[in-house]
């Protein structure tokens, strides 16, 4: 199912002048070895591609079907044998039927490997670059058959395999790659501005992971450092109820790393209503427990959200609800989601797994119509918290200068109130670009009037269908688009559909009055602070240092949660883009509250985050002062000479004019048992090369040892030849040197 979609979408994007990666999480080589290896045609020509799920299957019946090999084996209990008279015949019987298993799924007409069925249907080998860790696939020989075709005799050819493919996709010489779980680390194919293929990466994730984790170490393949322009990630997913428990997993993910709720316009899209595993997620867990055991559906789910979930019968509507309930909740005890493991969403979801493919849909559409209806009821009640939001407008402006709420005595840092003034309408010529260029064709897109006059006036609107089909975005003259979606159903019931031209002169008049007059209209007895319906809109936004002030907020909010609208009554990071281009982001706080704000951080409320401590002067520690002041000992001290040779010693130091006099062996060896270990340690000299400590032991270089040996001495650390005339301390003093270097 997955890959003609994604077939489709690398012709699009190829065509749109862009490249493609596809993430893998198996090849299937082992499936594909054993089905090789089971052939007998020759030269492993084989007239079609091998079909891995097929393989599996027939792999899982060779090896868990009751076979002769089974009864004999394992231990069989006395009540097993009830009813069989000829263990020979049952025998035979078990093997006939697994040979007809075989031959059943030998006949089935399943799809072929998705990894080599990719590769041949956009060009083969030539055109795309595959990066996996396989040994093997299957190319196209001709029209008519494949053949088997190595990509590398060892591990390590396949590692050159893989680079040598890499840099073909980023020279352009190939525009697609496709990766494995197994090539997803230390490869970069992002737009990297040093490489030929510039062109934007479009990142296809054909097979989601059971870790989060592994999807975001191949999603970072094509999203790295100085790249030119960021990928655009798309994740194929099925309509199938378990597949979106990866869906969910994934997100989540993202979400804790704030790659979806810190912004909302990242190149995923919006995937936080994936995010099953949320507070929302786990109410909803809930809610479907609940409807299970009672036997009636939340508050909020209409019985015709069910029927389309379920239209399997066609009993009263009363008696199908039942019905339904009651198989939902026959699931749920098979699914073992008892009162033990209540709001265990990543529990659901593993279970569902194991569901037949239609119940999956049933029960995950079930989940899923609830899930709505609790996001939208918080959304409604302003609890619903979305991340950083953008703040829209036709025109936003900034309303005199940033006044100064607050600065921190130590840090400085200074938390600034800024007013701005937001006009939200949206004039007839840009409604008309709207319909004209809708998202979503549907028949449903136009301009409605509201059936019922509202304040003495009938309503205006443009609705747009939703991408999922059940909802309607509603734009408005006066106050723009809607940020809570509509059903179909119960817009139709407020507004009929009317013409262009019918629509202009109320919508015109609408965006008009607005300007200056609120929706109840001229005889509104708040009609001098009422802001309702109004087109522009005052928004205050505290910038700067706002987190030290965060629980001084949030009390007064919670002080006066009562006087305050659904927008105000919780702490929003907000953004918004101003029309000179300035970006502004901060916290929404209604104007109202500013003044209780000032007074209770003047009242010292609110303390700083940071303080400032000195500790008292304490005595000078002698020891540690002696320690601070002592000259560090390093390795070269221990090879240094000394400014004044002891008595005992034979070679003097490196102040000296004149050498000493010339020593014989015996006073060599009188030196080496002496305290001549202050200028190398005896320690060291244990740990230096056989050369040197035998030198420093026998006295080589000395006259004595030179007239025994009729040879001139050598150094046994640097291997240079010395003259015979050189004497003991001459040679010692070169040894030195050559260690100190």
């Amino acid at each position: 199912m997955k890959v003609p979609a994604t077939v489709k979408l690398v012709q699009e994007a190829l065509n749109d002048g862009k490249c493609v990666v596809i993430g893998l999480q198996t090849t299937g080589e082992s499936s594909l070895d054993k089905d090789i290896n089971s052939t007998s045609i020759v030269d492993k020509c084989l007239p079609n591609l091998i079909s891995l799920a097929q393989e599996i299957a027939a792999q899982f019946v060779e090896s868990h079907f009751p076979s002769e090999t089974d009864l004999y084996e394992r231990d069989i209990k006395i009540d097993e044998f009830v009813g069989i008279q000829q263990q020979s015949h049952t025998t035979l019987h078990c093997n006939q039927i697994k040979h007809e298993l075989l031959e059943r799924i030998r006949n089935l007409k399943l799809p072929p490997g998705a990894l080599d069925e990719l590769i041949d249907k956009l060009g083969g080998p030539s055109q795309v670059a595959e990066m996996t860790g396989r040994r093997n696939r299957l190319v196209r020989n001709n029209k008519v058959s494949f053949r088997l075709e190595p990509r590398g005799k060892s591990t390590d050819d396949l590692e050159d395999v893989n680079v040598k493919e890499k840099e073909l996709f980023m020279n352009g010489k190939k525009f697609v790659a496709i990766i494995s779980d197994a090539a997803s680390t230390g490869i970069s194919l992002h737009s990297d501005r040093a490489v030929v293929n510039q062109k934007q990466r479009v990142h296809i994730t054909l097979e989601l992971p059971w870790s989060a984790d592994k999807a975001l170490q191949q999603l970072g393949r094509s999203h790295r450092s100085n790249q030119s322009i960021s990928p655009n990630y798309k994740l194929m997913a099925t309509s199938v109820g378990g597949e979106q428990r990866f869906v969910a997993a994934l997100s989540k993910r993202l979400e804790s790393l704030g790659a979806l709720r810190g912004d909302r316009r990242a190149v995923l899209g919006d995937m936080a209503s994936t995010n099953l595993d949320s507070k929302y997620g786990k109410d909803a867990l809930q809610l479907l427990q609940n409807a299970a055991i009672s036997g009636r559906p939340p508050r909020g789910i209409s019985s015709e959200s069910i029927i389309r979930i379920d239209p399997s019968n066609d009993l009263p509507v009363d008696e199908h609800i039942q019905n339904f309930h009651n198989q939902l909740y026959s699931t749920i005890q098979q699914m073992g989601l008892d009162e033990d493991v209540q709001n265990d969403v990543k529990r659901f979801l593993n279970r569902l797994l194991g569901l037949p493919i239609q119940r999956q849909w049933t029960v995950f559409s079930y989940y899923m119509e609830i899930l709505t209806m609790v996001v939208n009821a918080a959304k409604q009640s302003g609890r619903y918290d979305d991340g950083v939001v953008d703040i829209h407008g036709e025109s936003i402006k900034v309303v005199g200068d940033p006044m100064t709420i607050y600065k921190d005595n130590v840090s400085g840092a200074i938390t600034a109130n800024i007013t701005l003034n937001i006009d939200r309408g949206i004039k007839w010529t840009r409604a008309l670009e709207k319909f004209r260029t809708p998202a979503t064709t549907s028949t449903l897109n136009g301009f409605y009037r509201s059936k019922k006059a509202i304040y003495g006036r009938h309503m205006y609107v443009l609705a747009l269908q939703s991408a999922n089909g059940k909802d309607v975005i509603v734009y408005r003259p006066n106050t723009g688009v809607s940020q809570l979606h509509e059903s179909v159903s119960d817009f139709l019931l407020k507004y009929a559909n009317i013409q262009e031209d019918e629509a202009y002169d109320g919508w015109q008049s609408q965006y008009d009055e607005s300007l200056t007059t609120c929706l109840h209209g001229k005889q509104c007895q708040s009609k001098d602070t009422c802001m309702i319906g109004l087109r522009t809109t005052r928004v205050d936004i505290l910038c700067g240092s706002v987190c030290p002030l965060w629980g001084t907020l949030q009390q007064i909010i919670d002080r006066r949660i009562g006087q305050l609208s659904r927008v105000d009554k919780t702490l929003r990071v907000v953004r918004v883009r101003l029309d000179n281009g300035t970006t502004v982001v901060g916290v929404r706080y209604p104007f109202a509250l500013i003044p209780e704000l000032l007074s209770s951080l003047e009242s010292n409320s609110c303390k700083s985050p940071y303080s400032i401590s000195k500790d008292d002067i304490t005595p000078i520690n002698a020891r540690a002062l002696s320690k601070a002041l002592q000259h560090s000992r390093t390795m070269m001290d221990f090879f240094a000479p000394k400014s004044k040779p002891s008595t005992n010693l034979n070679r003097p130091s490196t102040s000296t004019t004149s050498p000493p006099p010339t020593t014989s062996g015996s006073d060599i060896k009188q030196v080496d048992d002496s305290p001549r270990t202050s200028a190398i340690d005896d320690k060291l000299i244990q740990k230096k090369p056989k050369g040197l400590k035998r030198a420093l032991d026998t006295g080589i270089g000395s006259q004595e040892s030179n007239k025994r040996g009729n040879s001139a001495p050598v150094c046994p650390i640097c291997g240079v030849t010395m003259s015979h005339s050189t004497t003991n301390w001459e040679l010692n003093r070169h040894i030195d040197q050559c260690i100190s270097k």
